[in-house]
């Protein structure tokens, strides 16, 4: 397996000229560093972990004093060649970070339940922070070759697709969820020594992936399911305002893009019934009012409903009423002309 462990560039923007410091820890070997904050502004440390299989850690903990407050702190350029694409992911749990990616154009804002990703052959990024508090900040970097060997290479592939990272592009912001950060801070926080602790780091870094993979195939499931839902409700609109004859459900389902099976499905989760038992209720509804409000024929309404003929319209209004359009119109005739007569007689 090709160690994915860069040699890294750290020009300190607050020390001018930028001191070159190469980190070539052994792989059980930690060393927290002091960073050359400026100490009227505060103070900071940096630990680097490798814990063996192409996994590096490294921690960023920062501590302002009140007269940092509201000053956009420049701190690090961070720079490294990977001797393999390698995927990186930093988690931030306190204060407020800046990243501007290597094109010098595109400033990335991240803070505490968020995360900024990045896949490829190399690393080039200018550190801010916001001096208004401290800070804590954790990067994970992990080859694709020791993805493949972890995950397998289909969920290798997945994971990074997922996040918008294959083909690899510019770093990406997103929301993660407590339960992927948390593991690797307790990661990097773990008591353990030697073989166990790598042991032990490793277990922890892989269930934090596999959260974050998890948490991804959420995400789209859930924007599947309101994008699904969105089309139901237009698909009853739809029939709402539908005239004549109706279409098939596989019809509807080329129109509106979803299998006629879930369709359907979705349609009774939202309004408690079938396509079908909606739509016939909803027009034989519409056929009684037309009845009670209009002399149009019997015939004229079934057809304009889109019944192939009057009897199956005459057999599904007695279905749903009771009693026949025709009993419905003789009995309205009956109330008109008791009307009639009262008005008559007084």
């Amino acid at each position: 397996m090709k160690s994915s462990y860069p040699n890294y560039r750290l020009a300190w923007l607050t020390d001018p000229p930028p001191a070159i410091v190469r980190q070539d820890y052994s792989i059980n070997n930690c060393e927290i560093k002091s960073l050359p904050i400026d100490a009227e502004l505060g103070s900071g440390t940096v630990e680097q972990r490798r814990v063996g299989l192409g996994i590096n850690l490294i921690h960023w903990r920062h501590q302002f004093k009140p007269s940092s407050s509201g000053k956009l702190i420049q701190l690090v350029e961070f720079a490294g060649v990977f001797t393999e694409p390698t995927f990186v992911a930093r988690y931030a749990y306190n204060g407020q970070f800046c990243h501007r990616d290597d094109d010098g154009k595109t400033d990335l804002i991240f803070s505490s339940g968020m995360g900024i990703f990045r896949y490829g052959n190399h690393i080039s990024t200018k550190m801010y922070l916001d001096g208004s508090s401290n800070s804590e900040m954790i990067s994970l970097q992990i080859g694709k070759s020791t993805l493949n060997n972890l995950f397998g290479q289909n969920d290798a592939e997945e994971l990074l697709i997922a996040l918008d990272l294959n083909p690899p592009t510019k770093s990406i912001v997103r929301s993660v969820p407590y339960s992927v950060s948390e593991l690797i801070q307790v990661a990097m926080d773990s008591k353990y020594h030697g073989s166990a602790r790598n042991l032990y780091t490793q277990a922890k870094v892989l269930e934090s992936l596999a959260n974050l993979l998890s948490s991804l195939h959420r995400t789209k499931t859930d924007a599947r399911v309101s994008n699904r839902r969105m089309k139901i409700v237009e698909l009853h609109d739809y029939l709402t305002k539908l005239e004549g004859k109706l279409p098939t459900l596989t019809a509807l389902s080329h129109d509106f893009g979803i299998s006629a099976r879930i369709m359907n499905e979705e349609f009774v989760s939202e309004y408690g019934e079938s396509i079908f038992s909606f739509i016939t209720g909803y027009r034989l509804d519409q056929a009684h009012h037309a009845l009670e409000s209009s002399n149009t024929s019997m015939k004229i309404i079934s057809a304009n409903l889109g019944y192939s003929h009057v009897n199956h319209f005459i057999t599904a209004f007695r279905r749903k009423f009771g009693y026949s359009p025709g009993k419905l119109r003789h009995k309205d005739r009956e109330v008109i002309e008791s009307l009639i007569e009262s008005l008559e007689v007084e």
